[in-house]
C-alpha cells in the first residue's frame, strides 16, 4: 500500500507532500524559516517537527546560526509553532523518545559559543521546552539513540572519535576512535548495532578507504566493518534490519557524479544489490515494512523511490531544483518522513 512522503528543500525553506502512488505533489508550504534541514514526526499529536539549523549555508561554511525548530500540522498542512532551543544553536538531528514524550536534538554551538560546545538537548513535547542539555566534547550534526531512550552516539562529522552518551545522567562517558570523522549514522531496530560511515565527507573530493564501522553498543566496540566502493554520506537500517548506505563520488575535476544506493544484509554484512540513484544521496528512509526505500539527492533536489527487493529506482520525485537566489547554491531535498496510507 502507497503513502505519503513528506520532503524539505533546504534552500528552497519549503516543506512538500507527495502521494507515492502518482508521485505527484499533493501540498506545499513554502517560507519557512532558514533553513530547514531534518524532519521528524510526532504520531501522538500528529505534527511535524523541523530543525533549522544555519541561516544559509552548511555545516562547511554557514552563516548565523539558528535556533528553531518549526511545529507543523499534519492535517492543516502549515506550521502552528516555533520552538525556539536556545541556549543551544544550530539543531540539525531529531530523534523522538515517545515513552517519555522527549524530542532529543543534536546541536553545534551554545550562545556563549564556548569551544566544542555540542551535544544533544532533549525538548519536553508538553511544555516545548529545552530541559536536558549532554555535551559531547565536540560539534554534533547527527546521532542516533537507543530504542530505551537511555544511550546515544554521536556523529561529530570532522572530530575524530564519536561521543558515547548516557541520557539518563546526562554525562559523556566514552569516546570510539573514528580518526577520518564520521557521516549520518544508523542504528539496529533492536538497538544492539549502530552504523558509522568514515571518512567525513570532503566537497570535491572522493574518499579514500571509505567504510561503514559496525559498532556493537553493549561493549561499544567496533566488531566490524563494512568495506566500500566510493564515500558514504549516510545509513540507513531498514525495517528488515537491512542497512541501507548511500554512496557518491566526484569526477577529475571535482564535479558531483551520480550516486549509488548499496543494501547490505544486516546478520552477515553480504552485499544484496546496488542502483544508480542521484548525486549526493543524503537523507533515507523506508516505507515501514523494508520493501521501498527513500533516497533524497541533496544537490539534484530529487528523491528516488527504490524497490529494495528487486533493485532499481520505481519513481524520481522532483522536490526543488531551483538555487538560492542569494548564495547560488541548491540543496533542495533533505530531511524527509513517510507515512503510510489510512486504511
Amino acid at each position: 500500500m502507497e503513502g505519503t512522503l513528506a520532503v524539505i528543500s533546504q534552500t528552497g525553506k519549503s516543506l512538500s507532500f507527495f502521494d507515492l502512488s502518482s508521485g505527484s505533489r499533493t501540498a506545499h508550504i513554502s517560507h519557512l524559516i532558514a533553513e530547514p534541514h531534518e524532519l521528524i514526526h510526532d504520531p501522538k499529536r500528529n505534527l511535524l517537527y523541523i530543525s533549522h539549523s544555519y541561516r544559509h549555508g552548511h555545516f562547511w561554511v554557514h552563516g548565523e546560526c539558528s535556533h528553531e525548530i518549526s511545529v507543523v500540522d499534519v492535517e492543516k498542512k502549515e506550521v502552528v509553532d516555533i520552538i525556539d532551543t536556545r541556549p543551544v544553536l544550530s539543531p540539525h538531528g531529531m530523534v523522538l523518545d515517545q515513552e517519555k514524550d522527549v524530542l532529543w536534538i543534536s546541536y553545534e554551538e551554545t550562545e556563549n559559543r564556548e569551544a566544542d560546545a555540542g551535544g544533544l538537548a532533549a525538548i519536553d513535547l508538553g511544555s516545548r521546552k529545552v530541559v536536558k542539555k549532554v555535551e559531547s566534547g565536540k560539534k554534533t550534526h547527527w546521532f542516533v539513540m537507543k530504542p530505551d531512550g537511555k544511550k546515544a552516539y554521536t556523529c561529530n562529522k570532522t572530530a575524530d572519535f564519536i561521543s558515547i552518551l548516557d541520557l539518563e545522567k546526562g554525562v559523556l562517558t566514552g569516546k570510539i576512535a573514528a580518526s577520518r570523522g564520521t557521516e549520518e549514522p544508523g542504528i539496529s531496530r533492536d538497538g544492539k548495532l549502530a552504523y558509522f560511515p568514515t571518512p567525513g565527507t570532503t566537497l570535491g573530493e572522493n574518499a579514500v578507504d571509505p567504510k561503514v564501522l559496525v559498532i556493537d553498543t553493549d561493549t561499544d566496540q567496533v566488531v566490524h566493518e563494512i568495506k566500500l566502493e566510493w564515500g558514504v554520506q549516510s545509513v540507513y537500517v531498514t525495517a528488515k534490519d537491512q542497512v541501507m548506505v548511500s554512496q557518491y563520488r566526484f569526477s577529475a575535476n571535482g564535479t558531483m557524479e551520480k550516486g549509488k544506493l548499496s543494501l547490505f544484509d544486516g546478520k552477515n554484512y553480504a552485499l544484496m544489490g546496488e542502483t544508480e540513484i542521484g548525486s549526493m544521496p543524503l537523507t533515507m528512509r523506508d516505507d515501514g515494512r523494508g520493501e521501498k526505500g527513500f533516497i533524497a539527492n541533496i544537490f539534484e533536489g530529487t528523491v528516488s523511490v527504490v524497490d529494495l527487493a528487486e533493485g532499481g529506482v520505481l519513481k524520481t520525485l522532483g522536490v526543488d531544483n531551483e538555487r538560492d537566489e542569494e548564495t547560488n547554491s541548491l540543496k533542495g531535498a533533505h530531511g524527509m518522513v513517510y507515512r503510510p496510507s489510512r486504511v
